[in-house]
């Protein structure tokens, strides 16, 4: 039992020494997107922003994205971005998902932003959805409509 505490303790100090910051824990059954105000409720499609003060949860990729764009949050509090990874159950950077855009299959708020884990899962959803096309996470704020998503 020591053991496992003592390595425990040294994952999470590892991580902290290589600049890693873990998501926040979230809630689907209470926690209300910081755009919208609508309820996070979508595992697959949720992000949140990890900043130096409480963490920011958002039911879309899209409403993370006005959110920033509409400057209700300082750059410079920003830590990290997470989203869900649409197959799996699991947080992944932003920065770091491999992205995909459609328009035949609905998001949250409508705004066809995919993300995953891996390349693997991408090309299922590919393969599953032949509209699908990829997006480099820098062009995804430009795939962001000003305003709402259709919903």
């Amino acid at each position: 039992m020591k053991n496992i505490l003592l390595l425990g303790t040294l994952l999470a100090l590892s991580g902290a020494v290589w600049g890693q910051v873990a998501p926040a824990s979230t809630d689907f059954k209470s926690d209300v997107c910081a755009q919208c105000n609508m309820a996070v409720t979508n595992q697959n499609y949720a992000a949140q922003i990890v900043t130096t003060g409480k963490p920011l949860f958002f039911d879309d990729i899209g409403c993370l994205v006005q959110y920033e764009r509409a400057k209700k949050i300082k750059a410079a509090s920003i830590k990290v971005r997470y989203v869900r990874s649409v197959v799996g159950d699991a947080w992944v950077q932003a920065d770091k998902a491999v992205w995909l855009t459609t328009k035949d299959v609905r998001t949250p708020m409508g705004y066809g932003l995919h993300a995953f884990a891996d390349q693997k899962s991408a090309d299922a959803f590919v393969k599953a959805n032949k509209s699908a096309k990829p997006i480099a996470w820098k062009d995804v704020p430009a795939a962001v409509p000003d305003g709402m998503g259709s919903m």
